[in-house]
């Protein structure tokens, strides 16, 4: 995945989380990963399987389709700026 879509669903990934009030250590312990890792895909710096996406936002109460459709919007209308 480029640099930029991994940005944009790590923007997405971290506010689904922060408005739920659930912590990076939590939602790695969901599906088996360490805070870090959690970090990691928030700063684009890595991205998840898509097992792990699905875990992570069925554990959120959201479809991870919806999720990547929206990265896929935000990336382009970035694109077309």
């Amino acid at each position: 995945m480029k640099t930029r879509r991994k940005e944009i669903l790590g923007d997405l990934l971290r506010r689904e989380r922060v408005v739920r009030r659930i912590s990076q250590e939590t939602l790695g312990n969901v599906v088996g990963l360490g805070k870090t890792a959690i970090s990691a895909y928030e700063l684009g710096k890595a991205s998840p399987d898509i097992e792990k996406l699905d875990l992570m936002c069925s554990y959120m109460g959201i479809d991870y389709i919806d999720l990547l459709r929206e990265a896929q919007e935000i990336y382009r209308r970035s694109a077309g700026e």
